[in-house]
This record gives C-alpha cells, sequence and structure tokens, in this order.
C-alpha cells in the first residue's frame, strides 16, 4: 500500500487510491484542505463508485475527495487500482455507477458539456495524429473547442491563435519544430506537444495520466520542469495558473515500486 501524506509545500498533496477499500485517507486529506483554504474546492468528489458489467468487485469503490484551487493534486497506486477510472468519470469520458463528482461547480454527468470545456488532459499513450505536422494537430484541437474560425494554413488563422502557439511553443522548447510532422518527434518532444494542446483552450484543470510512462530519467525530469517553466511563465492574475512542483522532490520511490509510472497528477488552475 502507498502511504497517503502531505509533502513539499502547502500547495502540494500526494493520495493513494488501493484496489477494495473506501478511501479514508483522502477525506482526511480533503477535509484538512478545506479547513485552510476559504475558496470553494475545484474538484468535488463524493462517494465515487465505478462498477463494470459482470465485474466482481468495483474499480473504484466510495472514495472522497476535495481539490482546492492552484492545488498540485496526485493519485498514487499500481495498475488496476482505479486511478485512470477515476480520471475518466472526471474527464466525463466515463459514466459513475454511484456518487458525484463536480469540476469547477459543474457536476460531470448533468453537465458534461461544461466541464469539458474547464479541463485539459494528458493521456498515459500519446494521443496525436502522427500524419500532421505539431502545429496542425494545436489547430484542430482550438478549432474543436471552438476558439478560432478554421483556416486552412497556420498564417490565415487568427492573430491570437498564432501569437498562443508561438508563445507556448518557445517556453516548452519546441521552436520552429512545432510545424514539423509529428512522426519525426520523439517521446520527449511528443509530450511537450501534448502540454500545448492541453492549455490551448486554457482549462480551468488540467490532468495528467501516468504522463512519464515510457519516457527515460532525463526526459522525465525535463518534462516536470516544462510544467514548472509554464507555472513561472504565466501572469498570476491570468486565467490559468499551474502549480506543479518537480515530482522528483516527492521521493516517489519505494518497496521496489518506481512510482514515476504510477502517478495521475492533477494540476489544478482555478483562479
Amino acid at each position: 500500500m502507498v502511504s497517503a501524506g502531505t509533502v513539499g509545500s502547502g500547495s502540494s498533496t500526494i493520495a493513494p487510491i488501493v484496489p477494495g477499500g473506501p478511501q479514508t485517507t483522502l477525506d482526511a486529506l480533503a477535509a484538512s484542505a478545506a479547513a485552510t483554504s476559504p475558496t470553494p474546492p475545484a474538484i468535488e468528489v463524493e462517494g465515487l463508485v465505478k462498477r463494470y458489467r459482470k465485474a466482481e468487485r468495483n474499480a473504484v469503490d466510495g472514495i472522497s475527495f476535495e481539490v482546492q484551487a492552484g492545488e498540485f493534486f496526485a493519485l498514487l497506486g499500481p495498475n488496476g487500482a482505479g486511478k485512470t477510472t477515476t480520471l475518466s468519470i472526471l474527464t466525463t469520458t466515463l459514466g459513475p455507477t454511484e456518487g458525484r463528482a463536480r469540476i469547477d461547480g459543474f457536476d460531470v454527468v448533468a453537465d458534461g458539456p461544461a466541464v469539458r470545456r474547464r479541463v485539459g488532459i494528458i493521456f498515459q499513450k500519446p494521443s496525436l495524429d502522427r500524419n500532421l505536422t505539431g502545429e496542425e494537430n494545436v489547430r484542430f484541437h482550438a478549432i474543436l473547442y471552438g476558439l478560432y474560425p478554421y483556416a486552412p494554413a497556420f498564417g490565415l488563422m487568427a492573430a491570437g491563435y498564432r501569437r498562443q502557439v508561438a508563445e507556448w511553443a518557445e517556453l516548452l522548447g519546441l521552436g520552429r519544430e512545432i510545424f514539423d510532422p509529428v512522426r519525426t518527434y520523439s517521446g520527449g518532444m511528443l509530450r511537450k506537444l501534448e502540454i500545448v494542446r492541453s492549455l490551448i483552450h486554457r482549462p480551468r484543470v488540467l490532468f495528467l495520466d501516468e504522463p512519464t510512462t515510457g519516457l527515460d530519467a532525463p526526459s522525465r525530469r525535463a518534462l516536470w520542469g516544462y510544467l514548472g517553466d509554464v507555472r513561472r511563465e504565466l501572469p498570476g492574475d491570468g486565467p490559468t495558473r499551474l502549480a506543479s512542483p518537480d515530482v522528483t522532490e516527492f521521493g516517489l520511490h519505494g518497496g521496489g515500486l518506481d512510482l514515476h509510472d504510477h502517478i495521475v497528477v492533477v494540476v489544478v488552475s482555478v483562479g
């Protein structure tokens, strides 16, 4: 079992999901966070249960927790513990069997479209179109969200879009490579591009599902470093603020388990 506790700064929390039992430790962490924060929680989860058809036990078993605005929150556990299932419910791609969950005050079942506009996600495996350039992947995402009208070329897109892409690409070290075909990207570059894509619509909450899976140690450190750069570069009163401490400070190694590959990170950015 992975132990739970508060680590690093006051805005960083690590909590476990363990197969087969209620998450009372998560409740204690949530109560502690609520007592110290005057703002409403950005994520509220109450008695969340997911049981798949014909399954002998719940995939998610009655978990409850809250995540405050500006907080870095992580779910830790081995494969099959229910981390991705929980994330899928919070991002509306999977419905709960019981319980409730809200993102920025919107119910994930009743207010699905509003929730989807408020979340960004980086999946466990890259979900990019390898036949497009990096910028074309980002453009497709922005158009689907209704942020900008369609144009067949980057130079014909709205000035706001072109400025956003240039700023993110520079910040994350992609530079002009964002105009290269995705099939030429390394694993680290794919993750950088996914960060750009996930932030282009300025989400209120950013989810990362085991984002370092398949990356070597230098690429893992670089990924968390880039997220830290994003947090520092964004204006403090802007619509998106990220709290993303370097995960290496948590010492996520124990019991022979490399927890870098068993982590779902929730970066809350409600201002």
